[in-house]
């Protein structure tokens, strides 16, 4: 399922929970597969640019959150777009 994000979230876990009340779930109670969706470009850019604090390792930090907890990216997703599989929500 594809769906338009109005805003794009800032942070991994902000747009799990973005995309879980769009899907009509209480995000307090849902567990998230992060192999069960994809982004658009734009929406992975902006999360990426919120670990940007000016330190010199923040490119580091963001890669570990993006590897272990992130969504795939795919650059043929129109902007604010997110895809998900069933099985994102647990």
């Amino acid at each position: 399922m594809e769906m338009k994000l109005g805003t794009v979230p800032c942070g991994i876990t902000n747009l799990y929970d973005s995309v879980a009340v769009l899907l009509g779930h209480d995000p307090s109670k849902c567990h998230y597969d992060c192999t069960k969706i994809e982004v658009s470009e734009d929406i992975a850019q902006a999360i990426e640019d919120t670990y940007n604090d000016g330190t010199s390792d923040w490119k580091m930090t963001f890669g570990m959150h993006w590897c272990c907890f992130g969504p795939k990216e795919d650059k043929t997703l129109p902007d604010n777009t997110v895809r998900v599989e069933e099985g994102f929500i647990k």
